[in-house]
């Protein structure tokens, strides 16, 4: 196996990002000519490349998965979980 140049290296570490796509499908993805997020969805699109279902619904939400979810929101979200549990169960 020929060592990855930087161009695929960069593709091969955004394509691993998608939710299921490992290391060997991001591999096969590159050797059958992905080179960008965008070219993938295009391919996928056109039939010319076949994802499963996981694979699919990580690329449609590429972006959105990588957005970090501020600690604030995260907390104001856990505290109203917390306040209903207590009214349902208040010991």
């Amino acid at each position: 196996e020929k060592p990855m140049t930087e161009e695929e290296k960069q593709i091969y570490d955004k394509l691993t990002k998608i939710y299921d796509v490992g290391e060997v499908t991001a591999k096969d993805l590159i050797r059958r000519g992905v080179s960008s997020i965008e070219d993938l969805y295009n391919k996928v699109n056109r039939g010319l490349i076949t994802l499963n279902n996981k694979q699919i619904i990580g690329l449609t939400y590429y972006y959105h998965f990588l957005e970090r979810i501020p600690r604030n929101e995260v907390e104001n979200f856990g505290n109203f979980v917390l306040s209903i549990l207590k009214m349902i169960a208040p010991n």
